[in-house]
């Protein structure tokens, strides 16, 4: 987690606790932030559609501004993120610098 002049980024490697379940802890810790940004991997791969769309919605219901759907994320989470957050969807790439 980083703190900006825009809120809260979070930052996963392997999110196997569960995204969501990450992302709540945060914002119960620090609640007078807002989570501004979350990157990396948010373990979905073998996820159902269902299940991808509602971190999705639950995102966008918490306020997530930005999303980077990395690894092991899954081309259905990348998909259904891009599509929920459109320009405010981030490809994130190996090398890449960020200014978040």
């Amino acid at each position: 987690m980083v703190e900006t002049q825009n809120g809260v980024s979070v930052i996963t490697g392997y999110a196997h606790p569960g995204i969501i379940k990450i992302v709540n802890t945060i914002r119960k810790s620090f609640p007078n932030k807002n989570i501004y940004t979350v990157l990396g991997s948010f373990h979905l791969m073998d996820t159902d559609k269902a299940a991808v769309y509602e971190a999705a919605d639950e995102f966008k219901k918490t306020g997530v501004q930005k999303i980077g759907a990395t690894h092991c994320s899954g081309p259905n989470a990348e998909e259904i993120f891009r599509d929920r957050y459109k320009n405010n969807f981030i490809n994130v790439e190996v090398g890449q610098a960020l200014v978040i």
